[in-house]
């Protein structure tokens, strides 16, 4: 028989010979172990503590291991899904400063737009303000010009009058030298003779139609050139304001192109400025629906993460569950082998107890984040015990 205490010690061996066991070979022999017929026998001693049940309890030892591999695992779990929240925490941190960086570069454009809109205001506004200068300035010129226009007309009314008259003092002169004419002639004329003296009609007539004729050429040179003055005076003035009405003419047609050219550009202004104005309200509600999509995003990605934190937090309970199972399993197994092993050796043999060490490797599910494989020693303390007669498991 053998046997090794828990201390390690070296084994006992220990044989205990009866005194009968010298005797006689001739008779029956009796031991404190059976009764024998015949022949030599030989008395044995048996170590009553082999009837003990053999001791299969685990190592106290293996309970703290596995509290600590427990907490190992919650450990890495929690750091798991920390590493879980800080990638999903990233992912979502990295779509939300595009998220801001487009809502900046919008900001951006829009400010633009609004600029852009001012100095299109302010180009209006003197465009407007040019445009009212040239109205004004328009209506004042029209003025003078329908000042030019009424003068000319009054001139012109005045160069008839005076020609009217200058007819009628043609006229009236022809009709006064017929009349002086007629009268001349029959007028009669007595003079007494004085026969001492001799007088020659002939030569007082021609004198005084001389006379006549001259003061009658005077006065027609006088009207013609007090006419002719006139007519000059007012000719130069229907000239001069011929002139000034061409000029006011040629403004008025300037201030027409100028008025058509400001027309067409304040259009332009106001098509550009509807351009802009619906530019920026396009801008506006693109932006307002990116804001929101975003908004959705986050919302969806929250309760994706969340989903994702239940499931993982399921996973993990199953998995430390079967960890668990898996744990005991081992070493119910481990116990049962060494067991059987045990019992293919010899009687008589030393007893032997072993100490062996095994490493369960654990594989976490497979996720995005690769976590490292973790081992931890499983201390098993197996007692072998084998007997030829009896066996106990």
């Amino acid at each position: 028989m053998r046997s090794r205490n828990r201390t390690g010690t070296s084994p006992n061996y220990v044989r205990d010979f009866s005194s009968m066991s010298l005797g006689s070979r001739n008779g029956p022999r009796t031991s404190s172990s059976g009764f024998y017929m015949g022949g030599s026998i030989t008395a044995v001693t048996i170590n009553k503590s082999l009837l003990a049940p053999i001791n299969l309890d685990i190592d106290p030892k293996i309970q703290a291991v596995r509290t600590h591999e427990t907490n190992q695992i919650k450990g890495l779990n929690n750091r798991f899904a920390t590493f879980i929240d800080k990638a999903y925490i990233n992912n979502l941190q990295r779509q939300l400063d595009e998220i801001n960086n487009d809502k900046d570069r919008l900001d951006m454009e829009n400010r633009n737009m609004h600029h852009n809109v001012e100095d299109f205001k302010s180009k209006y506004e003197d465009e407007i303000s040019k445009r009212n200068t040239a109205e004004k300035d328009f209506v004042l010129l029209k003025k003078d010009m329908d000042a030019g226009y009424l003068s000319t007309v009054d001139l012109e009314h005045m160069v008839a009058g005076l020609g009217d008259e200058v007819n009628f003092l043609k006229a009236l002169y022809d009709q006064e030298l017929g009349e002086l004419q007629s009268d001349v002639k029959d007028t009669s004329v007595v003079v007494q003779m004085d026969n001492s003296r001799g007088l020659d009609m002939n030569q007082i007539m021609a004198d005084v139609k001389a006379q006549y004729e001259d003061i009658a050429a005077r006065s027609r040179e006088q009207a013609e050139s007090w006419y002719k003055t006139k007519v000059d005076s007012l000719a130069g003035q229907a000239g001069q304001a011929a002139e000034e009405l061409c000029n006011t003419k040629a403004e008025i047609a300037e201030l027409n192109r100028l008025i058509s050219r400001l027309q067409n550009e304040i259009l332009a202004v106001k098509g550009q400025k509807a351009n802009l104005e619906s530019q920026i309200a396009e801008a506006e509600d693109h932006g307002e629906m990116a804001v929101k999509d975003a908004r959705a995003l986050i919302r969806d990605l929250e309760v994706a993460m969340q989903r994702a934190k239940q499931d993982m937090a399921c996973q993990i309970r199953e998995y430390q569950d079967l960890m668990n199972v898996k744990l005991a399993l081992d070493i119910e197994i481990s116990t049962y082998r060494k067991l059987l092993e045990g019992e293919e050796t010899n009687f008589g043999q030393q007893s032997i107890t072993n100490i062996s060490t095994t490493k369960p490797c654990y594989t976490m599910p497979e996720t995005s984040y690769q976590q490292p494989t973790r081992s931890s020693a499983v201390f098993i303390k197996r007692v072998e015990t084998t007997d030829s007669s009896r066996s106990y498991h």
